[in-house]
């Protein structure tokens, strides 16, 4: 999306999930490598609990697509969002 696209929109950036349990999680679990990407990631991933609570492997697969990351830790990252999505249906 372009910034002129949110203009009167609420938007919400890394810094605002500061806390929230997927950070937690992408600690807990190792889910990040050189640091470049993760950001990224763990706004996608904050998108998918928010909209798909109850993803399936296939689902967590297809938005993890979305960012591109050559250290490769997409198993530590699937793992931190499952661990996020069970804690909250618990």
């Amino acid at each position: 999306m372009l910034a002129v696209e949110a203009v009167g929109r609420k938007t919400q950036t890394v810094e605002g999930l500061n806390g929230a349990p997927i950070q937690k999680a992408f600690v807990e679990k190792f889910a990040f490598q050189c640091g470049y990407c993760t950001s990224g990631f763990i706004m996608n991933c904050q998108g998918l609990i928010n909209i798909h609570p109850d993803a399936s492997d296939e689902v967590m697969q297809e938005w993890l697509q979305s960012n591109i990351c050559r250290c490769t830790s997409y198993q530590e990252i699937t793992e931190a969002i499952k661990s996020v999505l069970s804690s909250e249906n618990a």
